[in-house]
C-alpha cells in the first residue's frame, strides 16, 4: 500500500500512535498543560490577536463616524483587497518560511531569509499593481476623484503593509512573540492616535486612514531593522531553489486556504436570497458576536503553526504528537468554556445588544459556538499537517468541509431559516475536523524525518 506521491519515501519505522504520554494521568497531563511554556506563549499570541483585532474594530468605528456610511463601505472594499493580498503571501511565503526555517542550519538561515524577502518584495510588488487595477475597475467616474487618491494611498502603502506582517510572521516562526507584539503597539499607537487627531481637527478620510496604517507599518519595520539586525545573503541560484520549494508547499496550501474560507463568504449570501435581509440580519448579528472567539482561535492558531513545526524539526513525531495534544486541551478548555457561556447566556446578549426583534438567537448561538469548537479541534490538526510539510493532505478536508455544508444548507436552509445555516456550518466544522484529526494521526504513524536534507520521508505499515 502506498500514499499519494506527496513527497519522497523510505521503509523507516514511525512513533507509536498515541499523542501524548498516555501513562501519566489525566489531572498530571492536564497541569503540565496548564504550566507549560505553550500556554504562556500562546498567552502573548491572544494578547497581539487581542491589539490587532481592537486595532481594526476601532478603526471601523472611527471611520464609520467621521466618513458616514458611503466612506465606511469604501474602508471596506479596500480593506479586503489588504486582506486578500495578506493571505496569499501568508499561504505562499510566510506558511513555508514558518515550515521550513527550522530545518535550516544557521550557516543556511541568511541565505533561506534573504531568498524569502525576495519572495515578499515582488509579491507585494504584484499586489500593489493588481490593486491599482482593482480599484481603477471597481471605482466608478462619479467617484474619480476621492477613487483616484484612495487608489494612489493605497498602491503605495500596500507593500508597507504586507512587509509588516512579513517580518510578523518570521518573529512568530522563531516564537518571538514580544517582537511580535512590539511590530503590532507601533502600528496600533500610531493608525489610533493619527485618526483621533485627524478627527479631533475634522479631516478624517478613507485615504488617510491608509496612510495612517501604512506609516506605521513603515516605522514599525524600520524599528525592527534597528533592533533585530537581521542578516540577509542574497543569491540568484538559492533564491529560484526556495521558491520552488516553498512553491510546492505554498500552491496546496493556498489552494487549501481558497476552498477552506469560500464557506463564511457564501453562508451569508445564501441567507439573503433564500430568507430575505431580516434573517440574514439575525445571522449578522449571530456571527458578530461569536466572532469574539477569534481573538482566541486565530491567535493561538498562530503561534501553533510555528510551535508545532519546531516541535517537528527538533523531535520528530513524537514531539509533534506531545506538542498537538497539549494544544488541543487548550482548545478544549478555553473554547469548551466559551460554549458554556454561549449556552447560559447567548439569546438574551443578542437582544440585549441588538433589540428584542432578534428573537431565536440562542440556539443559532450555541450552534455557532459549537461550530467554532470543531473548527479549534481542525486547526491543531491542521497544524500538525502543515507541520509535516504536508498541505496537500489539509485540502481534502476543506474540500469535504464545504461540500458538506453546502449539502446540508441545500436541503434546510428554506424550512429552517438562519437556524438551518448554522446547523450547516457546524456539520460542515465536525466533518472537517474529522476528517483532519484522521489525516493527522494516520501520517503520524508514517512519517518520519530524513537526516540528509530538510525533506521528510514517508513510509506506510502494510
Amino acid at each position: 500500500m502506498r500514499l499519494p506521491a506527496l513527497l519522497r519515501r523510505n521503509l523507516s519505522p514511525a512513533s507509536p500512535d498515541v499523542i501524548g504520554d498516555v501513562r501519566m494521568p489525566v489531572s498530571d497531563r492536564l497541569r503540565s498543560v496548564l504550566q507549560s511554556p505553550n500556554l504562556r506563549g500562546g498567552s502573548l499570541s491572544v494578547l497581539d490577536q487581542g491589539i490587532v483585532s481592537a486595532t481594526n474594530f476601532l478603526t471601523t468605528v472611527m471611520i464609520g463616524r467621521w466618513c458616514g456610511q458611503d466612506g465606511l463601505g469604501i474602508y471596506f472594499l479596500a480593506f479586503n483587497i489588504v486582506l486578500l493580498s495578506r493571505n496569499i503571501q501568508y499561504q505562499l511565503v510566510a506558511g513555508p518560511y514558518t515550515v521550513f526555517a527550522h530545518h535550516r542550519s544557521p550557516n543556511q538561515r541568511a541565505s533561506y531569509d534573504g531568498s524569502t524577502l525576495v519572495h515578499q518584495s515582488l509579491l507585494a510588488m504584484f499586489a500593489a499593481v493588481m490593486t491599482w487595477l482593482s480599484i481603477r475597475f471597481l471605482m466608478p467616474d462619479s467617484d474619480l476623484a476621492s477613487g483616484g487618491i484612495l487608489l494612489v494611498v493605497l498602491t503605495l502603502t500596500l507593500p508597507f503593509i504586507l512587509f509588516r506582517e512579513f517580518i510578523r510572521q518570521v518573529e512568530l516562526a522563531h516564537l518571538n512573540l514580544i517582537s511580535v507584539v512590539s511590530i503590532d503597539t507601533v502600528v496600533a499607537v500610531v493608525q489610533l492616535v493619527g485618526l483621533v487627531s485627524l478627527g479631533w481637527l475634522g479631516v478624517v478620510s478613507v485615504g488617510r486612514a491608509f496612510a495612517l496604517i501604512g506609516a506605521g507599518s513603515l516605522l514599525a519595520g524600520i524599528g525592527w531593522f534597528v533592533t533585530r539586525r537581521p542578516k540577509f545573503e542574497f543569491h540568484v541560484p538559492e533564491i529560484l531553489a526556495d521558491w520552488r520549494k516553498n512553491w510546492s508547499f505554498g500552491k496546496w496550501a493556498l489552494a487549501s486556504h481558497l476552498t477552506g474560507s469560500s464557506m463564511p463568504y457564501l453562508m451569508p449570501w445564501i441567507t439573503v436570497v433564500v430568507r430575505g435581509e431580516e434573517e440574514t440580519g439575525l445571522f449578522a448579528a449571530c456571527t458578530t458576536l461569536i466572532g469574539l472567539s477569534n481573538v482566541v482561535v486565530l491567535g493561538i492558531d498562530s503561534f501553533l503553526t510555528a510551535r508545532c513545526a519546531a516541535s517537528f524539526a527538533s523531535g520528530g513525531t513524537q514531539a509533534l504528537k506531545g506538542i498537538l495534544w497539549r494544544f488541543m486541551v487548550i482548545f478544549l478548555v478555553l473554547v469548551g468554556f466559551f460554549c458554556l457561556a454561549v449556552i447560559a447566556m447567548g439569546g438574551p446578549v443578542v437582544q440585549w445588544l441588538y433589540g428584542a426583534k432578534y428573537v431565536g438567537a440562542g440556539p443559532i448561538m450555541v450552534l455557532l459556538a459549537f461550530g467554532v469548537l470543531a473548527r479549534s479541534m481542525g486547526i491543531v490538526a491542521g497544524a500538525g499537517i502543515w507541520a509535516m510539510h504536508l498541505p496537500k493532505a489539509n485540502l481534502i478536508s476543506d474540500v469535504l468541509t464545504l461540500v458538506v455544508a453546502m449539502a446540508v444548507t441545500y436541503f434546510v436552509v428554506e424550512s429552517h431559516g438562519v437556524l438551518g445555516i448554522a446547523m450547516a456550518t457546524l456539520a460542515g466544522s465536525l466533518v472537517g475536523a474529522i476528517s483532519r484529526g484522521t489525516t493527522v494521526i494516520y501520517l503520524l504513524q508514517r512519517v518520519t524525518l530524513t537526516e540528509s536534507d530538510d525533506a521528510i520521508a514517508l513510509s506506510v505499515n502494510q
